[in-house]
């Protein structure tokens, strides 16, 4: 076993008791896939809306402008970072799944946003609420972390 399938497990356990415990994490993070129910994709069309939560509750922060500058124009002003997820290791059932981190549309018209649910943001209610982020970039190669830069949708 190899030290960071060590360390993966105390890290989710920490991480879950600073946001649990310590309400260091007051936010939630959904995945909202919607998908039209016909090809006029939106315009007058219904949509089915699903939301899943994520397992971890994750670090919620905007971009400052270090981030702006280090990304190189990836990150803009207006962007918030989620981040401090821990990967979940294959020996151990802590952290987020990969699989859950799985953005890409599944059938086409299906659009897929994230939805963060917590202080300064509309009250979230099953498929409505909350403020709802398009996913600009997803780094999943950190060895005990994952990020995913958000922007606010217009």
């Amino acid at each position: 076993m190899s030290l960071k399938e060590k360390i993966l497990p105390v890290l989710a356990r920490l991480r879950a008791f600073n946001a649990t415990k310590m309400g260091l994490r007051p936010f939630v993070a959904y995945i909202r896939r919607t998908v039209p129910d016909d090809a006029r994709d939106g315009v007058g069309a219904t949509l089915t809306v699903t939301d899943t939560q994520l397992t971890e509750r994750v670090k919620v922060r905007e971009a400052s402008t270090r981030d702006v500058t280090r990304s190189g124009g990836t990150i803009q002003i207006a962007d918030w970072l989620l981040t401090r997820s821990t990967p979940r290791n294959a020996l151990d059932t802590t952290g987020t799944p990969l699989a859950e981190l799985d953005f890409a549309p599944s059938v086409p018209g299906e659009k897929v946003f994230i939805v963060l649910d917590g202080p300064g943001f509309p009250a979230y209610a099953a498929g409505e609420g909350g403020k709802e982020f398009t996913i600009v970039d997803v780094d999943n190669s950190g060895n005990f972390q994952w990020t995913a830069t958000l922007r606010p949708r217009t």
